[in-house]
């Protein structure tokens, strides 16, 4: 079976789309957009502060129910936390794993070198040199896509994270207007 990617579904009355509202996101955060997303912000979806955008989003979803916020919350809280897991396996395990895998190496190459002279010395250090930066070079060309998908994850966190922010705002909001109505 084929895994579906669902669209948010917590009550059904809340619309939230993702890769929009990431793409504002990512406008107001001035990272790079490619020309057809930047296309298709809205002027007034074009913000350059933090103020702005929490102004939009607390309208957005002023009109929601109570209950129905707090479930977007859970759904957001929910999302933050599976891509929280990909972010530690990526900085945590992988890149340094790399690194002393890389160190191992040149270090195992140069004990077993046989040096009589010591120009050999200097010759063999140089050349150690120039290999390791080049195969770190190497490396990082090689692992570039990983560490992208890893910030960009990052990225989406904290948009998530923000939202939340900004729903719970909304939710502290309801329950201090029915406290004093009460």
């Amino acid at each position: 079976m084929r895994k579906r990617r669902k669209e948010l579904n917590c009550n059904s009355k809340i619309q939230f789309n993702e890769k929009l509202e990431l793409t504002i996101y990512k406008y107001l955060c001035n990272e790079k957009i490619t020309w057809r997303n930047w296309k298709k912000i809205k002027k007034e979806y074009r913000f350059d502060t933090y103020k702005e955008w929490s102004q939009y989003i607390q309208k957005k979803y002023i009109v929601y129910s109570t209950d129905s916020l707090i479930e977007f919350k859970k759904y957001l809280e929910n999302i933050i936390r599976k891509n929280s897991t990909v972010s530690v396996f990526g900085e945590s395990i992988v890149f340094p794993g790399l690194v002393s895998s890389i160190l191992t190496i040149l270090f195992n190459i140069f004990a077993d070198m046989k040096y009589d002279k010591e120009g050999d010395l200097i010759y063999i250090i140089s050349f150690s040199v120039i290999m390791s930066i080049l195969l770190s070079c190497l490396v990082i060309y090689l692992i570039k896509p990983m560490l992208d998908n890893v910030f960009r994850n990052k990225l989406r966190n904290y948009m998530y994270s923000d939202y939340k922010d900004e729903i719970e705002k909304l939710i502290k909001i309801r329950e201090e207007a029915q406290k004093t109505t009460n």
